[in-house]
């Protein structure tokens, strides 16, 4: 496969069995103890700041998450998850655990908030309808301020409480730079018309003036002598007196993708990539300037040539240099060792969808399928630590990158699929034997939903195309097909906007589309023997899900829907099987959730749901209860069977519950190095042999040194 050759045989890879121990007494534990799970962001990393008074780097990201680092030991020591949607500035306490950070909010606007890290307590928030410019502690963290992109444009907070002070209501510029003194009475503010003011912060009296100095510089860094500044804009770096107009010094620099300052050496630093047009390569280096803090001269000193993922952010302490990548990476540059190192990156196996089949549980990753199998999932919770044997095995896909989609079919088999690309690929597996019964098959476009359909099954097509298909009219079915022949395609249809199918009956299939110029309504009920198309009328702008409940008759959709003010909320609806166009609104969520889901439990004739991002929900035939989810996990997909409701989250863990408490009784982690973690809320973890270093235990908010990981390891005591 690695060759690209056809996989004509199955290859299990058995990484690990796990084992689960009976547990002694877990009166030793610490009543207050979390197990932070040493990992990066997922996705980019948008801010990075060092808090020099604990040697700490705190980190934001798309993720939502905030993280904080030990500069010393390489460790995460705390991880929040501040909310759902990318977090795009951060700054500081000077001197407290407390951070705040700027948020993208539902109504395209913005949420300012400011947590307290050891506590994992939000302190206050404020909700903007402007990106500020520019966003900092005062000098002893009494006032959180930031300046809009407005004349009157300083807003200054009780660091504290968040009430707005009655501070510098007349306005005097756009400022995209400020400063307190040290005694937090007077405010240094930089307008990108060039000047530069001192106010008295409660009187609002003007002290000082100084005109004349470089307009609309992106960033401003105060040098050691705190008399000269330095900033940059089109390819020039400026050093220029913010107390006299004075004549700045000039230099010619390439363009920066982002820049940092380190006051204690005077020293700048800007990374610059070039990209080489003859191979499309790019070079991603850090020019590093040494700037006179007298205000005289500035020196190109040194160029750092970094890997070619670093996508821009950067910070440095006194002695490294901090830049990202674009998948969770921070690169650390130590200037006395020239050495450049990989800080933390996302250490977690992407996984993208699940299945649950008894005593099975199957995970799609972007090249494989693992299966998770152990008696423990049909026993009560209150059994679920009795000696278990787990066995996790992985099937390699005929595909390397991409996202993998995964369903199962009431016949003991698994459709996967390959869900985005110009080309598609699908195979069927016998869950039973472990082999696969046919494929893999080629589709000229990417798939989004497969439906099986007794021994044949149904394929939706990126682009709206749904198609039949009869895999056993192209047997030999070990060979990749390279198109499906025309003959095993008995039925077809294009529906523009399709995102989701499914069969009710033998010959009746509902599609959940977007609302498309040849069809206003959302959902079409197509005979798949004549293919009689019926648009189903409804106030949803768009479905993307759907769920039948066999027993009672009933459907079940998610989707979009547009409100009369404009704005999005994503819906849950009841529908009647035999008439859909008859729905009734069983919970909506104020916001766009283009990836929740939903399951139907049998057992219980329960619908569970995870609209939303802090909360899982279910359904019980009358009303709707909701489950707040504590921590970070975020519960996206979900599977279920007599016993339990297993989630995949946002960040690929996955998280077995109790049905009845919503009660999270283990999640478990799976890493890129083929290691694997399950921890069991604070009560304690099991793992792979020297998982450890994976590890960071917290008691009262307070990290314990590493050595004392394994005191906390189940069945080791």
């Amino acid at each position: 496969m690695k060759n690209g050759k056809t996989i004509n045989s199955f290859f299990f890879l058995f990484f690990f069995t796990i084992l689960f121990m009976a547990i002694p007494s877990l009166t030793t534990i610490h009543a207050d103890t979390r197990f932070i799970v040493n990992t990066g962001h997922q996705g980019e990393v948008t801010d990075m700041r060092v808090q020099q008074s604990s040697d700490r780097l705190v980190s934001v990201g798309k993720d939502g998450t905030l993280r904080v680092w030990d500069m010393k030991r390489d460790r995460l020591l705390d991880h929040i998850q501040i909310g759902h949607r990318p977090i795009e500035m951060l700054q500081l306490h000077p001197r407290k655990s407390i951070a705040a950070v700027l948020e993208v909010s539902e109504n395209d606007g913005y949420i300012l908030s400011v947590w307290n890290w050891e506590k994992e307590r939000k302190l206050f928030s404020r909700e903007l309808n402007e990106k500020p410019l520019y966003l900092s502690f005062s000098r002893q963290g009494s006032y959180l301020i930031y300046s809009l992109p407005q004349w009157r444009s300083i807003r200054i907070l009780d660091a504290d409480s968040g009430l707005v002070m009655p501070y510098l209501q007349n306005g005097f510029g756009i400022v995209s730079f400020f400063l307190t003194n040290s005694s937090e009475t007077t405010l240094m503010a930089y307008t990108t018309q060039g000047r530069v003011l001192y106010l008295g912060i409660e009187n609002g009296k003007q002290i000082r003036v100084v005109e004349g100095l470089p307009e609309s510089l992106k960033t401003i860094f105060l040098t050691s002598s705190s008399r000269y500044a330095c900033g940059y804009r089109d390819g020039k770096l400026f050093l220029f007196d913010i107390y006299d107009r004075n004549r700045p010094v000039e230099l010619e620099t390439p363009l920066f993708r982002d820049a940092t300052y380190h006051q204690e050496s005077d020293t700048f630093f800007g990374i610059v990539s070039n990209k080489d047009s003859s191979t499309s390569n790019s070079e991603v280096k850090i020019n590093q300037y040494n700037l006179d803090p007298s205000g005289k001269t500035i020196e190109l000193q040194n160029e750092i040539l970094l890997q070619s993922s670093t996508n821009g952010t950067l910070t440095a302490n006194s002695d490294s240099l901090f830049t990202t990548g674009n998948d969770g990476e921070i690169y650390r540059f130590q200037h006395q060792t020239k050495s450049n190192a990989l800080f933390s990156d996302n250490a977690l196996r992407p996984i993208y969808n699940l299945g649950l089949k008894d005593s099975k549980l199957f995970l799609a990753t972007s090249n494989s399928i693992l299966t998770l199998e152990t008696e423990a999932f049909a026993k009560p919770a209150e059994q679920l630590l009795d000696t278990e044997e787990v066995n996790l095995a992985e099937y390699l896909l005929p595909w390397q990158k991409g996202e993998t989609g995964l369903q199962l079919s009431n016949r003991d088999t698994l459709f996967v699929w390959r869900e985005t690309g110009n080309e598609g690929k699908l195979m069927e597996f016998d869950t039973e034997k472990g082999k696969p019964i046919f494929g893999p098959i080629n589709t000229p476009r990417g798939i989004s939903d497969v439906e099986p359909s007794g021994r044949n099954f149904i394929i939706l097509e990126n682009n709206g195309r749904i198609k039949r298909i009869e895999p056993a009219s192209f047997f030999p079915l070990n060979e990749i097909v390279e198109s499906i022949p025309e003959k095993a395609v008995s039925f077809q249809y294009l529906a523009i906007g399709a995102q989701t199918i499914l069969q009710t009956d033998s010959r009746t299939l509902l599609v959940g589309k977007n609302r498309s110029q040849r069809f206003r309504d959302p959902l079409l009920k197509i005979n798949l023997n004549t293919g009689e198309t019926i648009p189903i009328s409804g106030n949803m702008n768009s479905i993307y899900e759907l769920v039948m409940n066999d027993r009672n008759k009933s459907l079940f959709s998610i989707g979009m829907r547009e409100t009369s003010s404009g704005k999005i909320s994503t819906t849950l609806n009841r529908h009647t099987l035999y008439n859909p166009g008859q729905q009734r609104e069983i919970f909506s969520y104020d916001g766009r959730d283009s990836n929740a889901s939903m399951v139907f439990d049998d057992t219980s004739d329960r619908l569970y749901f995870t609209i939303g991002y802090n909360s899982l929900h279910y359904f019980d035939g009358r009303r709707s209860k909701d489950f707040p989810v504590a921590g970070d996990v975020i519960p996206r997909q979900l599977a279920v069977n007599e016993e339990y409701l297993i989630s995949l989250n946002r960040d690929s863990t996955v998280s077995l519950w109790d049905k009845d408490r919503m009660q999270n009784l283990v999640t478990f982690y799976l890493f890129k190095d083929g290691r694997w973690l399950a921890v069991f809320g604070s009560e304690g973890y099991f793992g792979s042999p020297g998982i450890e270093d994976r590890i960071t235990v917290v008691q009262d908010g307070k990290p314990l040194p590493s050595f004392r990981n394994s005191r906390f390891r189940l069945g080791d005591r």
